[in-house]
């Protein structure tokens, strides 16, 4: 559901001069709810919330209800509750645009399983990005991480 959404808010958002980071499907306290985190450079705004939740609660409630493929997924995206948010200063970083705008900064980073004495976690500075991995330095010297084997990653807040 998430690739779908998506499919149907990027482009428009994107004119509007932010970035999707992350969207999350979660239901809580009998709610379905879809969570979008965007982004600019500068930073995101309470106004820049507002204006991209108008955006996108128009877009999942109209868009694509004349193809008969989309009618029901467009009916179902209408019973949810739509949140827009900045995704902070501990943003995720999921895909590999993410590591390249933050080459030279601190990541904290979950595996999804082992690689070699990595068992779960690791902490470095990123080096580069290449080839789909990430290379650190970590306190046991150079590390390249694939990133399909990241389960979550985050910038280390450092004050």
């Amino acid at each position: 559901m998430k690739e779908k959404i998506l499919e149907i808010i990027k482009e428009d958002i994107e004119k509007e001069g932010f970035e999707i980071v992350e969207i999350k499907t979660f239901r809580l306290h009998g709610r379905n709810n879809i969570r979008v985190f965007i982004d600019k450079p500068g930073g995101i705004t309470l106004s820049d919330c507002e204006k991209a939740t108008g955006i996108i609660s128009f877009l999942l409630r109209y868009r694509g209800t004349d193809a008969e493929q989309n009618a029901e997924l467009t009916r179902n995206l209408s019973d949810y509750e739509i949140e827009v948010s900045s995704p902070g200063l501990d943003r995720p970083l999921v895909r590999e645009f993410d590591f390249v705008k933050n080459t030279g900064k601190t990541v904290m980073i979950n595996l999804s399983e082992p690689i070699g004495d990595i068992k779960n976690y690791i902490e470095g500075k990123i080096i580069s990005v290449k080839n789909g991995s990430v290379v650190l330095d970590s306190k046991n010297g150079e590390r390249c991480i694939p990133i399909e084997k990241i389960s979550k990653a985050v910038l280390k807040i450092e004050i």
